[in-house]
Parts: C-alpha cells; sequence; structure tokens
C-alpha cells in the first residue's frame, strides 16, 4: 500500500490545476473558426418554455439569426418558431426559424455556427 505525503499531493493538485486553467485556451485553438459574415447563425434543440426563453434571448441580439427550432413534439417547435419569429422581426429583420424534428438536419448545415440545447434532464441520456 503506497502512501501520499503531503509535497507529493501538493505537485499533483498544482498540475492538475494548471492543465484545468489551460484547457480553454487549449480548446479554443481547435475550435471552428468564427463566422466571417454579417451574421451568427444559431439552432436550437428543446423548444420547451426554457428553450423558447433561450432562442427568445438569442434572436433579440443584433447580428443573431437562430434559423432552426428543434423538438421531438411538432407543436412545441412550431410554438417555438412562431414566438421567435415575433421577437425577431421587431428587433431585425430575419425570418422566423424553420421547426424540425431531427437534430441532424442542424449538424448538416454548414451555415450554422452554434446550436444551443434546452432539452430536459430526462432527455440528456
Amino acid at each position: 500500500m503506497s502512501t501520499t505525503n503531503r509535497r507529493d499531493f501538493l505537485k499533483s493538485a498544482a498540475a492538475a490545476s494548471a492543465t484545468l486553467a489551460a484547457a480553454p485556451s487549449l480548446r479554443a485553438q481547435n475550435a471552428p473558426p468564427a463566422p466571417t459574415g454579417d451574421r451568427i447563425v444559431l439552432a436550437l434543440m428543446g423548444a420547451g418554455s426554457r428553450g423558447t426563453q433561450v432562442a427568445g434571448t438569442f434572436a433579440s441580439l443584433p447580428n443573431v439569426f437562430v434559423k432552426y427550432v428543434c423538438d421531438v413534439d411538432d407543436a412545441h417547435a412550431a410554438a417555438c418558431a412562431k414566438a421567435i419569429g415575433n421577437k425577431a422581426a421587431t428587433n431585425h429583420d430575419t425570418p422566423a426559424p424553420t421547426p424540425i424534428r431531427d437534430f441532424h438536419q442542424i449538424l448538416d448545415d454548414k451555415e450554422v455556427f452554434a446550436m444551443a440545447i434546452a432539452t430536459p434532464d430526462h432527455w440528456h441520456a
């Protein structure tokens, strides 16, 4: 059975802390480049009340276009897309998002820069 003394523990903890501190900058180097166009194109997965709120916040930002709203419930997706479209139209001239059921369509669209996921806990797995 091996024991760890305080000095070894502190060295390991310091190394782990340094690694965690450097992780975001390392990840940023491997991230895709930011869009160079006039606007950022986003998508939403999970169009319930929280998802509608999140997407509405994004849609109200200048130069942000929520292109898709994805949900397994077609009624949720349509209602969210309508709410986002109304909010986006009042802030800047962008069309309402397209309601879809399969998130793979979002992943296949090269114009989409990011996807916000607002699914409930039981869908996380």
